[in-house]
C-alpha cells in the first residue's frame, strides 16, 4: 500500500509498505479522509518521531479480526487515536489522553492513517452513522476544543479566541455552545478572518494592526475578558493570554510550544489567574464532539479548504500549510488518490 512516512525534519517520503493484516480485537481501515493537524506540521518540521503518520481520519472497515464483535465490513468509522492501557488511573476514569502508558496513532506510537489502510483496536472506533467522511476525520481536532471549551467558559462569558486555524475556529464554535456571551477572535489571516466571522465571532482583530490587550480592556470595560483561549503555541501569544485575561479569569492553553515560556507568576498570584492547558481529549469528549458534529450544532463546512492525494501531501499539503499567507485552514489527504 502507499503511506507517507516520516523519516526526519522536512523528509516526508510517499512509500509503499506492507498491507496490515488485523490482530484479534483489530480491524483494518480503508482510509478515506486523513486531515494535517498542527501537531503534525511540528512533527514534519522538526522530525521528532518517525514512521507513518496521520491520526485525524475516517474510512471504511475493510477487513475484521477476531474477537470483535459489534463490527462488520464496510462500516463507516472514524476512530480515537489515543490508545490508553486500560489498567491505570486515568485510562479507568476514561481519560485516556492522560494514561501513564499512552501510545498515540500516527504519533510514533502505532501507524498512522496517511496510507491506505490502517489498523485500528476495535474498541476505538465510533460509527460515523449520518456524518460525512469530512466530518469523521475532523471529530478528533474538535475533541479538544470540547475539553477546553468545558474546562473554562460560563454562560455569559466574553471570549478571546487568539487564533482561527482549525483549531481557533472550533474554540470559536465551542465557545458559544457552551455558553459565551461574546466571542472575539484574533488573526493576521484574510481567509481565516472572513471564515472566524461567519461562524460567529463578534469581532475579528488583526494583531499587527490592533493592540490586542487594550481593545480588550475597551471592550470589556477595562476588566479584560473572562476566557482566553490561545490556539497558537507561541510564547508571545501563551504569554498574551496570561496578561490579557481579566482579573480572576482563565488563560486556557491549547496550542503547543516546545520551548519555555517566561510567566509573571507574582501577577498570576495578585490577579488570581488560572492558567490551564489542554491535552487532547477524554473518551466523553471525542464522543460529545462527534455528537456535535453529527447534530450539526458545529459547523464544519467553511474548515475544508482544499483535499489531495497522497502523492501531494508534500508540496500540496505540509509546505501549503506552512506559507505565511495562510491560504488554507483544513487540508484533507485522500490515501486513495
Amino acid at each position: 500500500m502507499k503511506s507517507a512516512y516520516l523519516k526526519g525534519p522536512k523528509k516526508l517520503i510517499v512509500q509503499d509498505a506492507a498491507d496490515p493484516a488485523p490482530k484479534p480485537g483489530q480491524v483494518i481501515i480503508k482510509v478515506k479522509y486523513c486531515g494535517i493537524c498542527g501537531s503534525d506540521l511540528h512533527a514534519y518540521e522538526t522530525g521528532i518521531y518517525s514512521g507513518i503518520i496521520g491520526h485525524e481520519f475516517s474510512g471504511d472497515i475493510e477487513s475484521i479480526g477476531e474477537s470483535v464483535k459489534g463490527w462488520k465490513v464496510g462500516d463507516r468509522v472514524t476512530a480515537n487515536p489515543n490508545i490508553g492501557c486500560g489498567t491505570c488511573y486515568y485510562c479507568k476514569r476514561g481519560e485516556t489522553n492522560l494514561c501513564m502508558k499512552l501510545l498515540t496513532i500516527g504519533e510514533g506510537g502505532a501507524p498512522g492513517a496517511f496510507a491506505e489502510h490502517i489498523p485500528v483496536r476495535a474498541d476505538l472506533l465510533r460509527k460515523l452513522n449520518t456524518m460525512s467522511y469530512e466530518g469523521g476525520a475532523l471529530v478528533e481536532p474538535l475533541g479538544t476544543l470540547v475539553r477546553a471549551a468545558k474546562y473554562s467558559v460560563r454562560p455569559g462569558d466574553s471570549v478571546l479566541v487568539m487564533g482561527a486555524g482549525t483549531i481557533g475556529l472550533f474554540a470559536l464554535e465551542c465557545a458559544k455552545k457552551y455558553g459565551a456571551k461574546r466571542v472575539y477572535v484574533t488573526e493576521v489571516s484574510k481567509l481565516r478572518a472572513e471564515v472566524a466571522k461567519k461562524l460567529g465571532a463578534d469581532q475579528v482583530f488583526n494583531p499587527k494592526e490592533v493592540n490586542i490587550s487594550q481593545k480588550m480592556n475597551e471592550l470589556t470595560n477595562g476588566l479584560g475578558p473572562d476566557v482566553v483561549l490561545e490556539c497558537i503555541g507561541k510564547p508571545e501569544t501563551i504569554r498574551g493570554a496570561e496578561t490579557i485575561v481579566r482579573k480572576g479569569g482563565t488563560a486556557m492553553i491549547v496550542g503547543v510550544s516546545t520551548v519555555d515560556v517566561p510567566t509573571n507568576y507574582l501577577g498570576m498570584l495578585i490577579h488570581e489567574t488560572a492558567v490551564k492547558g489542554i491535552y487532547a481529549y477524554s473518551v466523553q469528549d471525542f464522543e460529545e464532539a462527534a455528537q456535535l458534529i453529527e447534530r450539526k450544532q458545529i459547523d464544519i463546512s467553511p474548515l475544508v479548504t482544499g483535499k489531495i492525494g497522497l502523492s501531494d501531501i508534500v508540496e500540496k499539503g505540509f509546505e501549503e500549510l506552512l506559507k505565511p499567507e495562510k491560504n488554507h485552514i483544513k487540508i484533507l489527504v485522500d490515501p486513495q488518490r
